[in-house]
């Protein structure tokens, strides 16, 4: 029996004590996999196209997509697949503390992407970071700066963007970086956290063995209209 992180997490999921839906259905998506419009900016790094590591990473989701009770889930497209460096602001959190200051929450979302467009033109390098694999659940991959001095640097570029932002989110110091595979759908049933958890481990040393780091491309100011597609409008750092 799986013990540890990855089931603690995949144990959370489980029908026991829930009353209501999980998050996020009816609002960004719904089953079996229909993502609503929710559109919004954000700061990600696209996994690297055609690398080593988007092959393996789609070849998890794809083994995922093949469990028991996935139909639970609704899947993001793999082209979307990206770590958020920095989240900006969505149609559906219209609220201080996740806007920037000074701006009207009527504000339309795409006159706040330009206005970012025009304040990330300035903002500074903070450097390359490389990123490893630390766990995976049933949405997806959490992952941490490969070494100490690269987490440093992730916490650095969050840092550094608060001040285009316009805003500090409110778990900015705790936040986890991660990959987004897809939504909880419908709670599991409690029969199914065992082997979700012993499936979700082996995956999980298999891909810290493969791909010890993964490629990801510049961190980039995007622009989305739902979950599956993050269009890079500016690149924060210089290509090399």
């Amino acid at each position: 029996m799986v013990t540890g992180p990855v089931k603690t997490r995949i144990g959370d999921l489980s029908s026991d004590g829930k009353t209501g839906p999980p998050p996020f259905v009816g609002s960004r998506f719904e089953l079996p996999g229909t993502f609503l419009r929710e559109p919004g900016n954000t700061v990600v790094s696209h996994v690297l196209p055609g690398s080593g590591t988007e092959a393996a990473l789609l070849d998890v989701r794809a083994r995922m997509m093949a469990l028991p009770h996935a139909h639970h889930f609704a899947f993001t497209a793999p082209t979307s697949l990206h770590m958020t460096v920095a989240q900006g602001v969505l149609e559906t959190r219209r609220v201080p503390g996740y806007w920037p200051q000074g701006v009207g929450l009527d504000v339309p979302v795409d006159a706040i992407t330009a206005l970012y467009l025009e304040r990330f033109a300035s903002v500074t390098d903070q450097g390359h970071f490389e990123v490893r694999v630390k766990d995976l659940t049933p949405y997806g991959l959490v992952v941490a700066g490969a070494t100490p001095d690269d987490e440093n640097t992730l916490r650095q570029w969050r840092d550094h963007l608060v001040g285009p932002f316009g805003y500090r989110h409110p778990d900015h110091d705790t936040y986890e970086f991660h990959i987004t595979f897809a939504y909880l759908g419908k709670w599991l049933p409690p029969e199914a956290i065992d082997p979700y958890a012993e499936a979700l481990q082996a995956m999980l040393s298999e891909l810290q063995r493969s791909n010890p780091v993964l490629e990801l491309d510049r961190p980039a100011l995007c622009s989305f209209e739902d979950m599956n597609h993050f269009e890079p409008l500016l690149y924060l750092r210089q290509a090399g």
